[in-house]
C-alpha cells in the first residue's frame, strides 16, 4: 500500500518516449514541475523511452530518428525522475510495449532496470494499486494497454471487469488523454441498492504528432498526464484531464 502526500495528488506519466524525435521534452518538465510543486505522487506507465532498436519491429526510420541511444534514454529519464523518487514520490513502474522490445530480443528489461536505479516497485506489464490517503484506502488497476482500437474505452471495460472493485482503471498504449465516470448498481450488505462511482482513465502521452501517425492518418491529440484527486475524508475522487494538457 502507498501512502498518499498530504496533497492527495496522483499524476500518472504514460508514453513519455524519451529519445523520439517527436518527444515534447518542454511539456515533461513542465509536467514534472507541476508534480513538485503539487507535491504530487507519480506513477510510470509504460513507453517512457523510445527503445528504436536494430533487431526489433521498429521501422529503420524510427531508428533513425531517435535522437539519443537508449542507454541515453534511460539515464536521461531517470535523471529527471530522481528528484521525485527521492521524495518518496513514485507508485510504481510498468513496462510498455517499446521497453519490451529489448526484453523480446535480448531479455534486457529496460523499464526493471528503471525501476532498480529509482528503487520503486516494478509492476511488469500491470496490476493493482492500493492507495492510502487519511482515512480512506483506494484501488486502481493500471497497465500499459496494447489496444488502438477506435473506441478507446474498451480496453479499460475489459480491465474494469479484471478489477471489479476498483475505483478506477487506467490504460496507455493510444497516446488518448481523456477519462469518464462509470455509475454502477451494488447490492450492500443490509440488501438495499447502492450507486457505486468509478473511474476509467486513458494516460496521455508526451509525443507529439509524429510522422508514423501521419503516415496512418491517426488523429492529432494533445500531449500530457491525467491528474487525480483523492478526499481523505469521504470515499471520493476526481481525474482532470485538462491542467497537464497541450496541443
Amino acid at each position: 500500500m502507498y501512502q498518499l502526500p498530504k496533497s492527495g495528488t496522483l499524476v500518472i506519466f504514460s508514453d513519455v518516449h524519451v529519445g523520439a524525435e517527436h518527444h515534447d521534452e518542454r511539456r515533461f518538465d513542465e509536467a514534472l514541475a507541476f508534480c513538485k510543486e503539487a507535491d504530487a505522487a507519480v506513477f510510470l506507465n509504460g513507453d517512457l523511452i523510445e527503445n528504436a532498436i536494430i533487431s526489433g519491429k521498429a521501422p529503420g526510420e524510427m531508428i533513425l530518428e531517435q535522437t539519443l541511444t537508449p542507454t541515453e534514454q534511460v539515464r536521461q529519464f531517470c535523471s529527471k525522475l530522481k528528484p521525485l523518487a527521492k521524495r518518496g514520490r513514485i507508485v510504481g513502474v510498468t513496462r510498455g510495449n517499446h521497453e519490451s522490445r529489448s526484453r523480446r530480443e535480448a531479455m534486457l528489461d529496460l523499464c526493471e532496470l528503471i525501476a532498480l536505479h529509482l528503487q520503486v516497485p516494478y509492476l511488469r506489464i500491470g496490476g493493482y494499486v492500493r492507495l492510502k490517503h487519511g482515512a480512506q484506502v483506494y484501488t486502481g488497476g493500471i497497465q500499459h494497454g496494447k489496444s488502438g482500437a477506435q473506441n478507446i474505452w474498451l480496453e479499460l471495460d475489459k480491465l474494469m471487469r479484471i478489477y471489479p472493485e476498483a475505483d478506477f482503471v487506467a490504460s496507455g498504449h493510444n497516446h488518448a488523454l481523456a477519462a469518464r465516470e462509470v455509475f454502477q448498481l451494488r447490492i450492500g450488505p443490509d440488501g438495499t441498492e447502492q450507486v457505486s462511482r468509478r473511474w476509467q482513465v486513458r494516460t496521455g502521452t508526451y509525443l507529439g504528432y509524429a510522422d508514423y501517425a501521419r503516415e496512418a492518418a491517426l488523429a492529432p491529440g494533445a500531449v500530457g498526464s491525467p491528474v487525480f484527486q483523492f478526499d481523505p475524508k469521504t470515499h471520493h475522487m476526481t481525474v482532470d484531464v485538462r491542467t497537464l494538457a497541450w496541443l
